[in-house]
């Protein structure tokens, strides 16, 4: 397979590569197109990107977690020669058979239930942040602007001034908050695939190293996963998003980023413009599977619920949570 890129020899040059791969993304969807990118295995396995990787999860609390087979960085890599743990994690790369996930359940805050999390082995961990390293600033630059959740430089915080900013500038006080009902449980693999695919990501290597990850078994419940990302894996949040995201095109399409024959400068006068339609206005601000559609009319609110409803269970096998789902 062609490569398109020089693989990085040093920390500098993968982050120069890294900046490379966002800024070509970034251009595509400016043109109005999606990327193409192939050869990232070989980014992905280099050595420069493997240290990167342990170094960033030897930061993180979880470190010390062990995996079904009770191995954790401290014993199983940052003990061992260098030249040793290079090459264990390519061979990885080379062959890669996800193991079991270790299953944990956490508190949720202010909730009786629990969050049940999927704990990677160490090893596949580091495979996974290899990945995402590489995976994210290829679909950072065609994320919709205004979803915040599990992405850099975004919180909580700037969601709620976006809530603030469209209200404010626009008038609209409608709101539809949307949740969707266990949407991490619910992700269909090859719907998320084909949408990983369609964001540039040609290397068809990695679409199935993402296949295993996502298939793989969890300790005494299953042999394989046949649906949903598993919370606590290091590459699931960046999956949910990338999922998602069809959501979030399906939405701004209709209003917000609307394409329409005449090129406006400024984006009020398009809204002037769209208002003279029969279009339903609709901005959306996103995090995580959490959701909020701000509109001008509760007929309009009922129209985004009850179509969005419809799009989720058709096209991304997901359903909106009818306890969660208002109106306001």
């Amino acid at each position: 397979m062609a490569q398109q890129f020089d693989c990085p020899k040093t920390e500098t040059e993968l982050r120069t590569l890294l900046d490379e791969l966002y800024q070509q993304s970034r251009k595509a969807r400016q043109e109005g197109k999606y990327p193409a990118f192939k050869g990232l295995l070989e980014i992905m396995s280099a050595e420069t990107t493997i240290v990167t990787a342990i170094h960033n999860i030897k930061s993180n609390h979880g470190s010390d977690t062990p995996g079904v087979d009770n191995k954790t960085m401290r014993r199983e890599y940052l003990q061992k020669p260098y030249r040793w743990v290079i090459n264990d994690i390519q061979r990885a790369f080379e062959k890669f058979e996800a193991q079991k996930i270790r299953r944990k359940y956490i508190d949720k805050p202010g909730k009786k239930e629990k969050r049940p999390l999927g704990i990677p082995t160490i090893r596949d961990r580091i495979v996974q942040e290899c990945m995402r390293i590489v995976l994210e600033p290829i679909v950072e630059a065609l994320f919709f602007e205004h979803s915040y959740g599990f992405r850099p430089m975004r919180d909580t915080a700037m969601a709620l001034e976006r809530l603030n900013f469209i209200t404010f500038h626009t008038g609209y006080y409608w709101f539809v908050e949307g949740d969707i009902s266990k949407c991490f449980d619910y992700i269909d693999h090859a719907i998320l695939l084909r949408r990983l695919y369609h964001l540039g990501i040609k290397d068809r290597r990695v679409l199935q190293i993402i296949k295993q990850m996502l298939k793989a078994g969890v300790l005494d419940e299953c042999e394989v996963n046949e649906e949903g990302t598993m919370q606590g894996g290091i590459i699931s949040p960046l999956l949910a998003n990338v999922y998602l995201d069809i959501m979030d095109e399906w939405v701004t399409k209709q209003w917000e980023l609307k394409n329409t024959t005449h090129k406006y400068n400024q984006d009020s006068a398009k809204r002037r413009a769209l208002k003279k339609t029969r279009l339903v206005p609709g901005f959306l601000v996103r995090y995580a599977d959490d959701f909020v559609i701000i509109t001008d009319s509760r007929e309009h609110a009922e129209f985004w619920k009850s179509s969005l409803k419809e799009f989720l269970e058709t096209e991304m096998k997901l359903t909106l949570s009818k306890e969660k789902t208002l109106i306001t």
